[in-house]
């Protein structure tokens, strides 16, 4: 399906959301993988969509 970018997270807090009974009852959109990673950023704050797209694709 997808992935979910997190920024400041750990492995504990990965487990938690994928074992939460909520995730494990969604039929519809539950992520494949879940990446923790610091989020790229502009200088006015705004996420750059296009580099995570590239981080994405490979």
């Amino acid at each position: 399906m997808g992935e979910i970018a997190v920024r400041g997270a750990s492995v504990e807090v990965e487990n938690v959301l994928t074992a939460h009974p909520a995730v494990q009852e969604a039929v519809v959109a539950r992520p494949d993988e879940v990446h923790f990673c610091d989020l790229p950023k502009t200088s006015t704050g705004k996420i750059q969509k296009t580099v995570l797209r590239r981080r994405a694709a490979g």
